[in-house]
């Protein structure tokens, strides 16, 4: 099944792929709480295009190059495609350094107190395929 969301924020952005925690929710079946997409347009051009669909632009992160919509009621934001570059001795880049800690820490906890088996059965995973197209990231049974 293709998500809606999806595909209406393709009749809008061309070409635009599906990023972030919503990819991560839509793998686990959970409804994702936002959606973001990357795409090769500029930020000038991502918000005339929503506008020219009838939809309102939200630029609070243009700066960033991320312009956000609603669709469906669920918020949308599209950003363009980026890099982002960390000097040693930044202050940005030790708050990065400072985050990527916390998290693996917080990671190795949650799966240490996790109630679920550590390591899934083996033969299940090596039956799945996960097929990554433009569309929708699917995950399905080999004879699917």
């Amino acid at each position: 099944m293709i998500n809606p969301i999806f595909e209406q924020v393709k009749s809008i952005i061309s070409p635009v792929y599906l990023v972030g925690g919503s990819v991560r929710d839509l793998i686990l079946n959970t409804k994702p709480k936002d959606y973001d997409f990357t795409t090769s347009l500029l930020p000038n051009d991502i918000e005339a295009k929503i506008k020219l669909s009838g939809k309102r632009a939200f630029i609070t992160g243009k700066r960033f190059g991320t312009i956000g919509t609603k669709i469906n009621g669920q918020l949308v934001e599209i950003t363009t495609f980026r890099t982002e570059q960390y000097k040693e001795g930044n202050r940005t880049y030790e708050q990065l350094i400072k985050e990527a800690e916390e998290l693996d820490n917080k990671l190795k906890e949650l799966y240490e107190t996790s109630p679920l088996p550590k390591h899934p059965p083996v033969n299940k995973i090596d039956k799945l395929i996960i097929d990554i197209t433009e569309e929708f990231l699917k995950i399905k049974e080999p004879n699917d």
